[in-house]
């Protein structure tokens, strides 16, 4: 008698592992949709490091060292199960990219004897086509999932704009100076940004046909600006609506 029951656990247990929620009938386990498609959404941050010469009157005064990249992004996504492990996959959209850098510059005295402090504040936005790839595993007798990604962005529409904001203890008490736009920042991103990336993820079944894709990823960017050592460490949070195609 107990060997029938381990039997009929291992027959369940295998029943599971070949199928998930979505995939449809549990009557025929063997048969199941490998191709689901939908539409996508992603945000992203990063932590950005350069060495962004800030030139006022084309004299150098300082340089920016640390930034930030939020990235927005909504496509469309398919996915392809090879088996109930493993699948490929990928998503094209569009992209809204936002870096933003600052800087403080050395205090300098006033004719009061009170020090200014200014601070340089960048900005660089632009869209972009996207377009990324990845493989994934799912572990058996769960929905967990752990796989690589490679994403491409190719930006247009760029703008720039570099600022120097008084930001002294009494700051705003100077009319003459309380903020004022530099030119000269002509920073653009490269004509092809590559983020490779690892990730974690769940799918959640939301009914017979369709499931909710979660990643979350981290990854690196190797090369963001034209012509400066621009990098950045990055994370983005994944979800695509995915249905049975």
């Amino acid at each position: 008698m107990k060997i029938w029951v381990l039997l009929l656990l291992l027959c369940s247990v295998d029943v599971f592992a070949q199928r998930l929620p979505f995939y449809g009938s549990l009557r025929e386990p063997s048969s199941f949709t490998k191709l689901f498609g939908g539409v996508s959404a992603a945000v992203s941050y990063s932590i950005d490091n350069t060495s962004i010469p800030i030139l006022e009157n084309q004299l150098l005064c300082c340089k920016f060292e640390r930034g930030a990249t939020t990235v927005l992004s909504v496509g469309g996504s398919a996915e392809y199960w090879l088996s109930p492990h493993w699948s490929f996959g990928g998503n094209v959209g569009l992209s809204q990219l936002m870096t933003s850098l600052s800087q403080k510059a050395d205090p300098i005295q006033r004719r009061d004897k009170s020090p200014l402090v200014t601070e340089y504040i960048g900005s660089i936005s632009s869209f972009a086509i996207t377009a990324q790839s990845q493989s994934k595993y799912r572990f058996s007798g769960t929905n967990f999932s752990v796989g690589g990604a490679v994403a491409l962005a190719v930006p247009f529409a760029q703008s720039t704009k570099l600022i120097e904001r008084d930001v002294s203890e009494n700051a705003g008490s100077n009319p003459l100076f309380s903020e004022k736009t530099l030119v000269g920042f002509n920073q653009t991103y490269q004509t092809l940004i590559i983020e490779p990336s690892l990730f974690i993820g769940y799918d959640f079944a939301i009914k017979n046909g369709s499931y909710l894709q979660t990643t979350f990823h981290a990854g690196y960017r190797p090369s963001v600006l034209k012509k400066q050592d621009y990098t950045s460490l990055f994370f983005r949070l994944n979800c695509a609506y995915l249905f049975a195609l």
